[in-house]
């Protein structure tokens, strides 16, 4: 029923209905109340869900910061917890929902909350605890036919379990990794549907560590975002030919540190393809010590460490490329099971002239602006870098043709100006997330950082093209308007005149 034309176009009509209702009914709040929660054409109007240490889950309007609804769920811990958006608010009359998955703090096994973000009420499975411990968990890429992504569960015994049942025939061509934090091992999973249910098949392992007692560990991991798109698959030279991205969605970020017998510490960066487990591209820092802190975005990636020896904070940057020539033909989908050769590695490092507490690319709908790497710093501020400041290509002395491309000469201390903090005069005390998202706008990105305080704002990468200035004169341009509608009707009244006498003669 809900995959039929008919009754799409009765919930536009129903949904239609009730928006002239409260168009006509005025539904306001009280003075100085939260505004409702409306529709607006350019989709900045977000509901922020939270989910805090202690186990409450928060509302909160980004335009005015009110708290619209609050739970509170004292058994759900929160280290690694999960916020999966399984369906948005695009279908009416079917309800937004939103997927919280964590671990009960008593048994340690998988807790799952599903909620209206719209309404804070529970829906689908409420409060569900399981039964085991998870490994893993990931929405299937496919929606059923009520619009919902189904929640795939891999449980410590490598058992799958589907939620809900029904879309487990759905279930194609899906990959999962696990990774122990301690021990730095990786394992790489195959889901398939046997006709009765789902099974995980062990296809790959990887010990980043390289040895088995080696002390290693891993930091941080970073995957691509599920819904990133990418405008452009190459770049354009100096001379005109083109380098072309290595856009692998399938390659995942490891920062790991651990002891080494020569220099202390030493901190490693690898890439690892998630459906095959060949390694991409590594790295490795000695005498570092890593930071939690890693942005991965198209083909560049970036991370941050602490290099002992100097004694300063460093950023290094790498970006993958397939050469001048594609490795498959244009429009053919990407398969990493195909891929056989390893792309060209750029790699680069600055010094960071300040202490990074959290990091984070700035995304668009539609990926045509700029990108630029959001830093909260200890003091209490949110840098704005371009990539252009962090590429790794950055020749020392660049050539006339590096110079058309757009490339500037190599610093090794990244500038940090005053005019680059999004949050101007307000100080954030500790930072430690920021989280950025699209909006119906291409030239502007949603921020939120996340710490001891909150803070709300946008940001345009590459200035605000699709909107008009505040000093626009709409009074001259109506004018001109009017002026050009009267003269066009104006002349076809005097052109069909005059022909009519032209043809009396």
């Amino acid at each position: 029923m809900h995959s039929s034309i008919w009754a799409a176009f009765s919930r536009r009509l129903m949904t239609q209905a009730q928006q002239l209702q409260t168009l006509w009914r005025g539904e306001t709040t009280e003075a100085g109340g939260p505004s409702p929660l409306v529709r607006d054409y350019f989709n900045l109007h977000k509901l922020i869900v939270l989910v805090t240490d202690s186990g409450k889950i928060f509302g909160i309007d980004n335009l005015t910061g009110a708290i619209l609804w609050q739970r509170y769920e004292p058994s759900l811990d929160t280290d690694g917890v999960i916020v999966f958006t399984r369906r948005t608010a695009r279908h009416p009359p079917l309800d937004a929902y939103l997927t919280i998955v964590g671990k009960d703090m008593d048994t340690g096994n998988g807790l799952i909350i599903s909620i209206n973000p719209i309404r804070g009420t529970y829906v689908g499975e409420r409060i569900l605890q399981l039964d085991s411990q998870l490994l893993q968990c990931a929405l299937l890429h496919k929606p059923d036919n009520e619009k919902l992504q189904a929640l795939i569960l891999l449980y410590k015994d490598e058992s799958v379990q589907v939620l809900p049942g029904s879309a487990a025939p759905l279930v194609e061509n899906m990959y999962m990794y696990v990774a122990e934090r301690s021990t730095a091992k990786v394992q790489g999973y195959a889901l398939r549907y046997d006709g009765k249910a789902v099974i995980a098949e062990k296809t790959w392992s990887l010990n980043l560590g390289g040895d088995d007692n080696s002390g290693h560990r891993i930091v941080t991991v970073v995957g691509k975002p599920a819904n990133e798109r990418v405008y452009s698959p190459g770049r354009v030279l100096g001379d005109r030919s083109v380098l072309y991205k290595y856009i692998n969605p399938n390659v995942v970020l490891f920062i790991t540190e651990g002891p080494d017998a020569l220099h202390k510490d030493v901190v490693v960066a690898t890439c690892v393809d998630a459906v095959s487990g060949g390694v991409v591209a590594a790295q490795a820092h000695r005498r570092a010590r890593a930071l939690p802190l890693a942005v991965h975005s198209e083909n560049f990636l970036a991370y941050l460490y602490y290099n002992d020896k100097h004694r300063r904070t460093e950023i290094a940057t790498m970006e993958l490329y397939e050469g001048k020539h594609r490795w498959s033909p244009a429009g053919a989908p990407f398969s990493s099971l195909a891929t056989e050769r390893a792309p060209s590695v750029e790699r680069l490092a600055y010094i960071v002239p300040a202490q990074p507490t959290a990091a984070a690319a700035t995304t668009t709908e539609r990926a045509l602006t700029d990108k630029h790497v959001l830093l909260g710093l200890s003091t209490g501020a949110i840098i704005e870098m371009p990539w252009v400041y962090l590429e790794p290509r950055r020749p020392v002395t660049p050539t006339p043709d590096q110079r058309e491309e757009g490339l500037i000469p190599y610093a090794p201390e990244l500038p940090l100006p005053s005019e680059a903090v999004i949050n101007y005069n307000r100080t954030l005390l500790k930072i430690k997330a920021i989280h950025t998202a699209p909006s119906g706008l291409e030239s502007t990105c949603l921020v939120l950082a996340t710490g001891l305080d909150l803070f709300y704002t946008r940001v345009a990468p590459s200035k605000t093209f699709d909107l008009l200035k505040d000093d626009f004169d709409y009074s001259l341009i109506s004018i001109v308007l009017t002026a050009l509608i009267v003269a066009t009707y104006s002349t076809k009244y005097f052109a069909s005149r005059k022909m009519l006498k032209l043809a009396w003669k």
